[in-house]
């Protein structure tokens, strides 16, 4: 298995991508895919039958409001293949009701079987021969903004990896992450900042480095640091390590990992 970093910032960056990666097993996954994926896709991939599958983590703008394009462009490339969308719950119907708000009528035209998938925690896919599990994060639980949102662990052979997506420390995902060769983990601001006390939407560096410790990862990967923090990346770091001992990594776009 092989992992590439698309991106790995958080939303409102001027010049770094969203997060989104690229899992290449027997069946190649994209996971995410917010405004300026697409562009990173084409670039690194332009066969139009490259990806098997799609999975987005939960209904915010930076994770999927560039899966329409995504989808557009495979249909002018007169992609035939059938693509499976992976959503937590709900996500068909919010899916369907986007891609008609910014291509009316196109959805129904793609030109190629789109077959919806939805999952919470416990749920299991078998794509081929990888395996995909997931487990229920808490992002916005008990707010007004809440929206579902699923971390997905992916087993391929003997190699696996999980993603927490957007969420305060929960222990369902450092279960999930049980023995993962690398966890990627949410990773927003710093732990003393006001933000984690004002708003239950994301990990400190800290957090995500016990998500690790308590897990027994091999690596950690921090994304979604916010802009006003990740020209300090020692600092970053060196939270992480408060927990974590082993290796830890801000990827670069571009980067990849063989698993």
């Amino acid at each position: 298995m092989k992992l590439v970093f698309l991106g790995s910032s958080e939303a409102f960056h001027d010049t770094k991508a969203n997060v989104s990666m690229v899992v290449l097993s027997d069946r190649n996954i994209l996971v995410d895919c917010g405004y300026n994926v697409p562009q990173k896709v084409w670039q690194s991939y332009p066969d139009k039958d490259f990806l098997d599958a799609v999975f987005i983590s939960h209904f915010h703008a930076d994770h999927v409001s560039g899966l329409p394009i995504l989808i557009m462009r495979m249909r002018q490339d007169k992609r035939t293949k059938p693509l499976t969308l992976i959503g937590p719950e709900g996500f068909e119907k919010s899916f369907k009701e986007l891609y008609e708000l910014v291509y009316r009528g196109f959805f129904q035209a793609s030109g190629f079987p789109i077959n919806f998938i939805e999952v919470k925690g416990g749920s299991r896919i078998l794509l081929g021969k990888t395996e995909l599990l997931f487990a229920d994060a808490n992002h916005l639980v008990g707010t007004q903004y809440f929206v579902p949102t699923a971390a997905i662990r992916i087993n391929s052979g003997s190699s696996s990896i999980c993603y927490s997506s957007d969420t305060v420390y929960t222990d369902r995902i450092t279960n999930l992450a049980k023995g993962c060769d690398i966890l990627i983990h949410d990773s927003y601001m710093p732990a003393d900042s006001e933000y984690h006390k004002r708003m239950p939407a994301h990990s400190s560096p800290k957090d995500a480095g016990k998500a690790a410790r308590l897990a027994g990862a091999g690596k950690l990967v921090l994304f979604n640091i916010n802009r006003k923090f990740d020209k300090d990346i020692e600092s970053i770091l060196k939270e992480a390590r408060q927990e974590f001992k082993g290796k830890i990594i801000i990827p670069d776009e571009g980067q990849s990992f063989d698993i």
